[in-house]
């Protein structure tokens, strides 16, 4: 498949390397979508490798957790981003191998492809889309799609 530039919102300073955990930076490379997650019966097409997000998922996002950079059970005793949110931007989400393997604490998490809000507004590292690219672009990208930015 060839490659598809998409619009988007992007973190509300920038794009550029990653410096720290919440530095408000979308980083700079090539990144693998690792994983899909939806929200269970958002739509009526999905791709059936997603994962349904639960109201108890969330990704630790504490640099002194062991469990930074993953995904956690809520409550969690450490910092943790909640998947289930009533914004609906996170309806659709695909998650980016960024810091994974190996995963420096400190240097970022949750870099996710997720929905945008209806303004576009900037994100606080991610990259939002529309919702309707979302679905075109769920059916067209394979679970290992790579992400270029910047």
């Amino acid at each position: 498949m060839g490659s598809l530039a998409i619009p988007c919102a992007i973190g509300r300073n920038g794009i550029g390397p990653k410096l720290h955990e919440g530095d408000g930076r979308t980083p700079i490379g090539r990144f693998t979508i690792v994983e899909w997650r939806r929200r269970k019966n958002i739509w009526a097409i999905f791709r059936p490798d997603c994962r349904t997000i639960k109201r108890t998922d969330g990704w630790c996002d504490d640099p002194a957790s062991y469990c930074y950079n993953r995904p956690v059970t809520l409550p969690f005793r450490a910092g943790a981003e909640y998947l289930w949110r009533d914004d609906g931007v996170y309806d659709v989400i695909g998650i980016l191998d960024f810091n994974f393997s190996p995963r420096v604490n400190g240097r970022g998490s949750s870099i996710f492809i997720h929905l945008a809000h209806d303004d576009c507004r900037a994100t606080a590292g991610c990259i939002a889309i529309r919702r309707a690219t979302m679905q075109k672009m769920q059916i067209l990208c394979s679970a290992k799609a790579k992400v270029s930015i910047g």
